[in-house]
């Protein structure tokens, strides 16, 4: 009998049932429906709540800010010698930030400092450096009340941390604050108290004065959430700063806390650490007050410990943290873990050995037993729930995209996580695939898993004794930091910290090189190009040039003193033992390495001035002298020329020295005009090839602007003038390594450069007084091409300045340091002359061209038909930047220390350009396409997720065709710079079409200030992963 005939049956004679067996797929189907409808509608109504409720808060901490801002303004402005670096870090508050943290702690306590002083001079460096990475989710208010209430304790009642501001993780419990870890269920959920540490931090004289950013639920490492959203690593900010305590080391690293609080349940302050190149301590279970926090899901972990630890900018912090919270010849290994490690990873732990050997410590391979069966428990425990005590809270919440493939799992059946994903990922990532079939559930399975675990750490514990080994080296992850989309792909990158959770061993990272161009070479051996993790990992740091690389430090159970030790001894060493007297050693892979200071790539516009005794006779070039003294070419005739129609027979070059008067060189008017312009840098020579100097060089032989001339310091006026009147500006300097006529420098050369008395007693001298005596941000050297770097010194040279000179922080240098340099060493490269490529470049370049078509120093003939138009300007400004570069425009002085109005005029109208589009060019970054495939005057720019194009010339018919933007209707926005409204658009086969208005009211709504370049901007395009192509750039 069938069963249908069977359940007709049953319904018989029931009139109610016979409708439900009648109609039953009718009713489940709507049933179905209801169920479906009722949960979408559960769903968006908890999402519209969430965002509410983030609203809400987002606009409390704004207003927050705003008036921290307010009220610390005011009192920059009230500052006699503001001079710092920006409108809220005046210099004293630059003083203070930038003390080391022994020294801060002696000036609070011995009353030089105040505590109101110091807490604000932090408050302003983290106001701005959230504003750039989005790494302080809140300030707390009171605690500008805590520091001015400690300025009542006597000087003999002071604690060890009296004073001192210190940054906290968001999970943190401080009374009447959130604490969120990213899910928006915990918004308006102060707490009632503090937690058991920041209470004992307080009663210690610290000053918790912020919350910093975590991941959603902080199972992740990457740093964003849908309350307070993504923060970007301090080095890169398209990369991730790691997690969960990545706000925390942002901040950090770029100064805006001396002193830090986060946690660690698998590498959570370790691996942040390790991607910003800062130190954190994982401490013994117990060792420091655990109690306070928020966990990443309810429930209680079993088995894997989280542990409160500090973090800081160098070892010092952390050993002050733990000694005030714990009152109170070494053996090191080589790790090689299973899982794939990258090439900068071991070799950053391989030069740490190194350096310990060298000095003396005993160094010896150790083999870490049972690493895959650590890797299992680390996975099997944080699994053991299945995700069930995370969904809990993540019920009704937006799903942040670090822990999106962690969502998937949690969500996902066991028994198909078990079968058909694990048998998806083993067929993509054999060495991985186990790890999706891990997670104990029974109850006798943990038991059994932690007494393995137990055994295990009684074994290694065991074999550390009988080989008298005191501390273990160990890379700090797997890779550098990752662009922030990788975290939740690349989630097998926790084992490596995480395997110390295990065990409850201390573990610190503090950070000891930086990826090299010679370990992405390495990159491709490394990793499989048939096993999708290893295809991932390749990708993500494939263009990781310049980051940290952390490693670990791990002792013993309790023994974090001697970790401390550790550490520190390696610190001292890298920074300054044998090897090196700085963290950059005299070796192109070493200071190659160098990350570029960001603000140069932000800053993309700046102003060159040529000016020496040549701008005197204003003749052919600046290399007047030479020319006029080879005289073989018809330029060099002509210099020769003019020196014997209009001088005595036995007039040199020399003898225009005096006649360079500058007579109206008003430095407030050339400060001016510069930052006119729209130039963020301006780099002014101090030493042409001729060997005058614009300043009182002592090693010039009285060949300088004090002695011979105008009797000035013309770049101490100059600069001056800069730090009163523009103190957020970049002053530069261009130098020559060598001088034509220098009869020291020419013995040198007559000897094949086998002797080196101008570079040692004349060059390297004068170079190092020039940055003591002026700190430029910016040194652009020249004379290349007649000696090799090791002539020059080059690289000891960069060594100083990157380690020891007052610029060593803000300085940027080009690649022109001797024969071979040129494109290949140094900082960024500045190429040949005028050097415009048209095409993205692989590391970061420098466009230097002059508005003089002919000459870099002032011309009295000059021509009108020798100066680029504004057209040709705009055009090559747009063309560099797209293409990733800087541009440099240079302009020559008169002798009387003018600025000629043809070239005022270009400097201005730039200026105005930039003021209207400058959008599309400041902080920038170049886009997927640099020129468009079907208008080829169209150039475009990215900056976050607006797309810009700059159109060089108005379309025919008020209409412009593009091909490389992939718009999506109902999404993508098009506005144009400088008018108000949006712009239609249609889209058609090959492209879109952009409706322009007309020229007339936009000309009336910009003014003059964009007639040479129209730029549109595109918000809601398509992502950049949809055109497949790789748009990074070595800074």
């Amino acid at each position: 009998m069938r069963p249908f005939e069977t359940l007709r049956d049953l319904c018989h004679g029931q009139p109610m049932l016979e409708q439900v067996c009648l109609n039953w797929k009718s009713i489940l189907g709507t049933g179905l429906a209801i169920y479906i409808v009722t949960k979408l509608a559960k769903r968006l109504y908890q999402r519209r709540i969430a965002l509410g409720k983030i609203r809400g808060l987002r606009e409390r901490i704004a207003a927050k800010k705003l008036a921290m801002v307010e009220r610390l303004s005011q009192k920059a402005s009230q500052d006699p010698g503001h001079g710092g670096s920006s409108a809220l870090v005046t210099r004293e508050r630059l003083e203070i930030i930038s003390m080391p943290l022994e020294h801060l702690l002696d000036q609070l306590k011995g009353g030089q400092l105040k505590p109101i002083q110091v807490l604000e001079a932090f408050q302003a460096r983290a106001l701005e450096v959230t504003e750039e990475h989005n790494c302080v989710c809140d300030f707390i208010t009171e605690a500008r009340d805590w520091a001015l209430a400690l300025e009542s304790v006597p000087g003999d009642q002071r604690g060890p941390l009296y004073g001192l501001p210190m940054s906290i993780k968001e999970c943190y419990f401080v009374k009447g604050y959130d604490a969120t870890v990213g899910l928006s269920r915990f918004i308006n959920q102060p707490l009632p108290a503090d937690a058991s540490i920041i209470q004992h931090l307080k009663e210690l004289g610290a000053v918790p004065f912020c919350l910093t950013n975590v991941p959603q639920t902080m199972k992740s490492y990457g740093c964003s959430n849908p309350v307070f959203g993504v923060t970007t690593n301090p080095w890169d900010k398209t990369r991730s700063p790691g997690g969960s305590s990545g706000g925390e080391a942002c901040l950090l690293a770029l100064n805006g806390s001396p002193l830090g609080i986060g946690s660690d349940v698998g590498g959570s302050l370790r691996t942040p650490a390790h991607f910003c190149g800062v130190v954190g301590l994982k401490p013994t279970t117990g060792r420091i007050y655990q109690e306070g926090r928020k966990p990443g899901s309810e429930g209680f972990l079993v088995g894997i410990n989280s542990n409160a630890g500090f973090m800081s900018k160098n070892v010092d912090g952390i050993a002050l943290g733990m000694k005030v919270l714990c009152n109170e010849t070494k053996t090191m290994y080589v790790d090689s873990p299973k899982l794939p490690i990258s090439p900068g990873c071991q070799r950053a732990v391989k030069l740490a050995a190194n350096l310990l050997e060298k000095d003396g410590h005993t160094v010896v391979p150790f083999h870490l037993k049972h690493l895959q069966d650590l890797y299992y428990i680390y996975i099997d425990h944080i699994l053991a729930d299945g995700g069930v005590n995370a969904m809990a809270w993540l019920d009704g919440d937006i799903i942040d995209k670090s822990i999106s493939i962690n969502y998937l799992a949690w969500s996902t059946p066991e028994f198909l996580r078990k079968t058909l994903i694990w048998a998806f990922i083993a067929a993509r990532s054999p060495d991985i695939a186990s790890y999706a079939i891990r997670g104990v559930t029974k109850t006798y399975q943990l038991w059994r898993s932690m007494k393995k675990a137990i055994d295990i750490k009684t074994e290694i514990l065991d074999d550390m004794r009988k080989q008298e080994i005191d501390i273990l080296l160990g890379p700090g992850f797997n890779f550098p930091a990752v662009p922030e989309d990788y975290p939740s792909q690349l989630i097998s990158g926790v084992f490596v910290p995480g395997i110390y959770n295990v065990l409850d061993f201390p573990a610190g990272v503090l950070p000891v090189t930086r990826q090299t161009k010679q370990d992405q070479d390495l990159l491709a051996t490394t990793y499989s190009s048939s096993d999708h993790t290893h295809h991932l990992v390749r990708t993500s740091i494939s263009n990781a040039t310049n980051m940290p690389i952390g490693i670990q430090v791990i002792g013993k159970p309790w023994e974090e003193e001697l970790v401390i030790h550790a550490m520190s001894e390696i610190e001292r060493l890298r920074t300054e033992g044998a090897l090196a007297r700085g963290q950059y050693t005299p070796d192109w892979e070493s200071l190659d390495a160098r990350p570029l200071p960001a603000w140069y790539d932000d800053a993309k516009v700046g102003i060159f001035m040529h000016f020496g005794p040549y701008a005197v006779p204003g003749v052919e070039s600046e290399w007047f002298w030479m020319q006029a003294m080879r005289n073989e070419s018809e330029g060099d005739q002509k210099c020769a020329k003019y020196l014997e129609d209009y001088f005595p027979p036995k007039f040199v070059y020399q003898d225009f020295g005096p006649m360079l008067t500058m007579d109206f060189f008003d430095t407030d008017f050339i400060s001016d005009l510069v930052v006119d312009s729209g130039a963020k840098y301006l780099v002014f020579t101090s030493k042409h090839h001729d060997g005058y100097c614009n300043w009182p060089s002592t090693y010039s032989y009285g060949w300088n602007s004090m002695a011979v001339g105008p009797r000035r310091d013309v770049l101490g006026e100059l600069k001056s003038s800069f730090e009163k009147r523009h103190p957020d500006f970049h002053f530069g300097v261009y130098y020559s390594l060598f001088e034509w006529f220098n009869p020291i420098y020419l013995k040198d050369k007559e000897n094949n450069f086998t002797t080196r008395e101008y570079a040692l007693n004349k060059m390297q001298p004068e170079m190092k007084e020039l940055i003591n005596k002026y700190s430029p941000d910016v040194l652009w050297v020249d004379g290349d091409w007649e000696a090799k770097p090791e002539y020059f010194g080059s690289k000891d040279f960069l060594a100083w300045l990157y380690n020891e000179s007052p610029s060593k922080s803000n300085i940027v240098t080009n690649d022109r340091w001797g024969q071979g340099t040129a494109q290949k060493h140094g900082g960024y490269y500045s190429g040949p002359d005028r050097f415009s490529p048209g095409t993205l470049q692989a590391h970061k370049w420098e466009n230097a061209m002059t508005v003089d078509k002919i000459s870099w120093g002032h011309r009295r003939d000059i021509n009108i038909e020798d100066i680029l138009s504004m057209d040709e300007m705009v055009t090559e400004i747009t063309k560099t930047v797209s293409c990733g570069g800087n541009i440099l425009i240079n302009v020559g002085p008169t002798k009387e220390g003018t600025i000629i109005p043809v070239f005022q005029e270009r400097l201005r109208s730039i200026g105005a350009w930039l003021k209207v589009n400058g959008e599309a060019i400041y902080g920038s970054k170049p886009w997927t396409t640099q020129n468009d495939t079907l208008s080829s005057n169209v150039w475009y720019t990215k900056k976050g997720s607006d797309v810009f194009g700059i159109v060089l010339g108005w379309p025919k018919d008020d209409v412009i065709l593009l091909g490389a933007p992939k718009v999506e209707q109902g999404q993508t926005k098009i506005t144009m710079l400088g008018f108000s409204g949006t712009l239609d658009y249609t889209t058609e086969f090959q492209g879109v079409a952009v409706q322009f208005p007309s020229l007339g009211k936009v000309l009336q709504g910009c003014s003059s200030g964009c007639q040479w370049g129209y730029v549109l901007k595109f918000e809601g395009l398509a992502k950049d992963d949809d055109y497949k192509v790789d748009i990074s750039i070595e800074v």
